[in-house]
């Protein structure tokens, strides 16, 4: 199961001390969530990673390291639908290597319900609608306190 993000104040924070990763291949949303989680006050470093095999290759240089770890993911902001590796991929490959304890948001525009429920019988926490504007980024602070 994996170890889900806690808060200890009203700004919230993401449980572990590594990076929280936003895999997605539209550069403005990726910016968009980027500059909005900037502002949260979160100790976390915010990498963007363009596309699920850019996540793959990430993931791939962590062999031995553990959750928890500084450079170890503290979570995962993954798109459903993306040119060449998709996020259901991307959750199928998680969970062959082992990487199960990461949390990991699906954050999408596609209306795809049938990936949307196997994005949660391959571990996803949770599943939000991809929001247009900054303000709508509101969902995902909401699903980081959720966690407490």
């Amino acid at each position: 199961m994996p170890h889900p993000p806690s808060s200890n104040s009203g700004t919230g924070s993401v449980h572990g001390i590594g990076p929280i990763l936003i895999v997605d291949d539209d550069p403005a949303f990726a910016s968009m969530l980027t500059e909005t989680l900037g502002t949260w006050n979160l100790p976390n470093q915010i990498i963007t990673l363009m596309g699920g095999q850019k996540l793959v290759e990430q993931m791939g240089r962590l062999t031995g390291v553990e959750f928890g770890a500084a450079n170890y993911p503290s979570l995962i902001i993954l798109d459903l639908k993306m040119p060449g590796m998709g996020g259901i991929e991307v959750l199928q490959w998680l969970k062959k290597c082992g990487h199960t304890e990461v949390p990991v948001i699906i954050v999408t525009g596609s209306q795809d319900f049938p990936s949307i429920a196997q994005t949660y019988e391959l571990g996803a926490y949770c599943y939000i609608s991809k929001p247009q504007r900054p303000g709508d980024l509101d969902k995902i602070k909401h699903a980081l306190r959720i966690w407490t």
